[in-house]
């Protein structure tokens, strides 16, 4: 028998993973991939060669817990200035290290409690804190360690991108 079960947080799915955009005549399409479509929309919006086609509201605060690895090949400024171009929104970033899932280590035998304390050293009360902020992470283990520990939804940048065109 199959079982489902709802997923505790937003995945990107299938329409907005290859996210073709139409942006001053510019396809950005599935071979670019999701981390090179936010640095392609930041650097050419930054530079004034494209225009932001938002045409619905966004959130009014999104707060925005970077990815580790966003954060070591220094990408993460990427998505927070490409998400501060949502007009009236204010965008911050929550002062943490690592969510604590770390990849699969909160998956282990034995890795939950470390896993949760990790959390709950800075992302978990930042997360809690900002309750009329949409919450906002890259990584698909980050979203659901940031729904584990305290129950709030996050979605991936593209996706709340993609809910303003």
């Amino acid at each position: 028998a199959q079982i489902s079960v709802p997923l505790p947080f937003t995945p990107v799915p299938f329409t907005v993973q290859p996210m073709v955009v139409l942006l001053g005549g510019v396809v950005l399409g599935p071979e670019l991939g999701l981390l090179s479509q936010v640095l392609y929309l930041a650097a050419g919006l930054a530079s004034g060669k494209l225009s932001a086609p938002w045409r619905k509201e966004a959130p009014a605060s999104i707060r925005v817990h970077g990815h580790c690895h966003q954060k070591a090949f220094d990408t993460f400024d990427a998505t927070l200035s490409l998400l501060k171009t949502l007009p009236g929104c204010d965008v911050k970033a929550i002062e943490s290290s690592c969510c604590g899932m770390a990849g699969s280590f909160g998956h282990e035998k034995g890795h939950y409690d470390v896993s949760m304390k990790m959390g709950e050293l800075a992302l978990f009360p930042a997360v809690r804190d900002a309750r009329e902020a949409a919450i906002c992470a890259s990584g698909v283990s980050c979203r659901q360690q940031i729904h584990d520990g305290t129950g709030r939804v996050a979605s991936h940048p593209m996706v709340l991108l993609a809910r303003s065109l």
